[in-house]
């Protein structure tokens, strides 16, 4: 599949859009559905390193 700079653009600016509407409305569900199925995280707060998608973790971290 060919894209072209305006259509990544376009994929990416939805991409971070969905996101940032998925934090404002805390919705840990929404936020988990953006990030890929193997990833991997790091973060400063144990466990440091993290290899599920955390839902109860973000519910966590939103204070719900």
């Amino acid at each position: 599949m060919t894209t072209t700079p305006a259509t990544d653009e376009g994929q990416i600016r939805a991409l971070l859009d969905g996101v940032s509407q998925a934090l404002r409305a805390k919705d840990a569900a929404r936020l988990m559905s953006h990030y890929a199925p193997d990833v991997v995280q790091f973060s400063l707060a144990p466990l440091l390193r993290s290899t599920a998608r955390d839902a109860e973790g973000i519910e966590a971290w939103f204070g719900i």
